[in-house]
């Protein structure tokens, strides 16, 4: 059950972020056993924010949340890191050095499947 939202202060074109969501969909398999079919993604342009304390420059934020349980003791990040922070270069125009990511492991999730609303 992961979760990956964008943060930008730059207003992007809807096919801009569709294709960052579309894209993140496939970064996120880069984490061995989970796969897209359960990914959320939200993308939140035009933000204001600001990046030592310049509210002009483009910057973006990345929050991805993983289930714990979901995740290898020795998980790797640096992979699925370089390669949403190229996504976000490359389809918004926000250099590397401007993007901050944060990853985190998540031990109880909720969900209505069926039924049941999951934890």
């Amino acid at each position: 059950m992961p979760y990956i939202g964008c943060q930008l202060n730059k207003k992007l074109t809807k096919d801009q972020a569709y294709r960052i969501e579309r894209r993140m969909g496939k970064s996120i398999e880069l984490f061995e056993g989970i796969n897209e079919e359960v990914l959320m993604v939200a993308v939140q342009d035009d933000t204001s924010m600001t990046f030592k304390g310049d509210a002009e420059v483009p910057m973006a934020f990345l929050d991805v949340r993983i289930l714990s349980k979901a995740l290898k003791d020795d998980q790797d990040f640096a992979i699925p890191a370089k390669d949403m922070m190229k996504i976000i270069e490359e389809e918004a125009g926000v250099p590397e050095e401007n993007i901050y990511i944060t990853f985190a492991s998540v031990k109880n999730w909720g969900r209505k499947h069926g039924d049941l609303y999951m934890l």
